[in-house]
């Protein structure tokens, strides 16, 4: 059984490196295909990924002339391994600041009769501050939390102040879906920093659905898989550290509210439709 390695890279090479060491370590038999989208990273980052391409056998570097941004940097990755690596059976997708533990592969192997039912498998990500990350939204979000994106995106001084508020009292605006992190699901968005595809989504999809440069990855890929009545499985055996924000710590935070404003005013339709489906009888 085959497997790929699909993620990023935006000067942030050493993060690339650390990730796939861990999958290397893991991977008994050494088969493992990787493919690193570089996003235009500057030039003594550029060539810290050539010393990769040379320490890896099976490595492939995809280098971009401009950066695409996240889904889009990886449907160039993903593109790659369909034409070239047909064999492949799983790909492993998402970012570059990861570690993935000792048993990763093993346990995709040994489980992928029932992951072969799913289009995309979520694994157990656990940040270096020991937050949960999965499962990330369970069944939907609901009109309560839309109301409060509405307001937390309708101003960025106003977003700054709720940041602020959410972080003294934190625990008490959590969200419960990652506190059932323990036990395998369904559900119906995974967190985007790491998911596995199946052949099954590629027997549908050709690659990810990517209407926006960054954020929002989430409910877009769960809309993809959800309207071609597809599910998305979140197993707790897959363990994965997620070093969050790394990949986005070169961006301003008015920038990174940007973007994500600009990626909810897409997705908010969606979740709204969610919201009607689910009320119809």
């Amino acid at each position: 059984m085959k497997f790929a390695y699909v993620c990023t890279n935006f000067n942030n090479t050493s993060y690339t490196l650390a990730a796939i060491r861990s999958l290397y370590r893991c991977d008994p038999n050494k088969q493992l295909v990787y493919v690193v989208v570089d996003n235009a990273s500057a030039p003594v980052e550029a060539e810290s990924l050539s010393g990769l391409e040379r320490e890896f056998v099976g490595l492939h570097l995809i280098r971009s002339e401009r950066n695409l941004g996240y889904f889009s940097g990886l449907n160039l990755g993903l593109d790659y391994v369909r034409r070239f690596h047909s064999d492949v059976a799983w790909v492993i997708v998402g970012n570059n600041d990861l570690v993935f533990s000792d048993h990763f592969v093993e346990t995709l192997a040994n489980k992928s009769e029932v992951y072969s039912q799913y289009a995309v498998i979520a694994p157990n990500i656990v940040t270096l501050d020991g937050d949960r990350q999965n499962p990330h939204i369970r069944e939907h979000i609901g009109l309560a939390r839309i109301r409060a994106y509405d307001t937390y995106y309708s101003s960025y001084l106003l977003a700054r102040l709720i940041a602020k508020i959410v972080g003294v009292g934190r625990r008490h605006f959590n969200r419960r879906d990652q506190s059932g992190y323990a036990t395998a699901r369904e559900i119906y968005a995974c967190h985007g920093s790491c998911f596995v595809l199946s052949r099954k989504f590629f027997e549908t999809f050709g690659e990810l659905w990517a209407p926006t440069f960054m954020f929002g990855e989430e409910v877009f890929l769960a809309e993809q898989v959800a309207k071609s009545s597809m599910r998305i499985l979140y197993s707790p055996e897959l363990e994965v550290i997620h070093a969050s924000h790394a990949a986005v710590s070169g961006l301003h935070a008015r920038q990174k509210w940007e973007l994500m404003r600009i990626a909810y005013s897409l997705y908010r339709p969606l979740l709204i439709s969610r919201i009607n489906d689910v009320r119809v009888p």
